[in-house]
């Protein structure tokens, strides 16, 4: 068996504690990416109010998924990313 290639998590009271992510979280994700796992985070929230509670989100991890009216939805992320991506 190998290992994995990456690692999907929720934010609310997963990451978060009191609505912020602490520094060992965040340096958590940094580990991740250091040993080749992409995070990828999966919300219940929707992108615009992910992205202002967590303006700096998208670039701690390498793909989101959040929740859009008519379902989910998936936004490449990551230092790669390009605008057009962050848009879809």
């Amino acid at each position: 068996m190998g290992y994995p290639q990456a690692v999907a998590t929720d934010l609310n009271g997963t990451l978060t504690n009191g609505g912020s992510l602490s520094d060992d979280v965040q340096e958590a994700l940094v580990e991740l990416r250091s040993r080749g796992i992409s995070p990828v985070l999966v919300t219940g929230r929707t992108r615009v109010h992910l992205e202002r509670d967590f303006p700096d989100i998208s670039s701690m991890f390498d793909a989101v998924v959040t929740e859009k009216r008519s379902g989910p939805r998936h936004h490449h992320c990551g230092p790669s990313a390009t605008s057009e991506e962050l848009d879809r």
